[in-house]
């Protein structure tokens, strides 16, 4: 079961505005210009509708379309975009080192 057009809605309406806080979990931590910690973006605002996205970035996609409201943020797209960057990023530096440390445990004189 996925999140139906009309669940979207009400969580959308309900939360107002975009939920991104640098001191709550899912957030994009960066800086929200005019209101610094916090995001106050709108649906009607020029940067376009408000997104669902998991709290935690790191939920695939198939799994985040089966998740209960209360694992959900609404975000803006910038928040969005920030969120997911970061955490590609992090899922990069974090592959990389695996591959680093897999390199140095070959045994290359056998």
């Amino acid at each position: 079961m996925s999140i139906s057009a009309q669940e979207y809605q009400a969580a959308v309406t309900a939360a107002g505005h975009c939920q991104c806080r640098n001191d709550s979990p899912g957030s994009c931590s960066g800086a929200h210009p005019g209101t610094g910690p916090f995001c106050l973006a709108r649906t009607g605002d020029p940067e376009g509708p408000l997104l669902l996205a998991p709290v935690d970035p790191n939920t695939p996609d198939h799994e985040a379309a089966q998740l209960p409201a209360d694992h959900l943020l609404v975000l803006c797209r910038a928040c969005y975009g920030r969120r997911h960057h970061r955490a590609l990023k992090a899922r990069s530096a974090r592959a990389l080192a695996d591959l680093n440390s897999a390199q140095l445990a070959l045994d290359l004189d056998a």
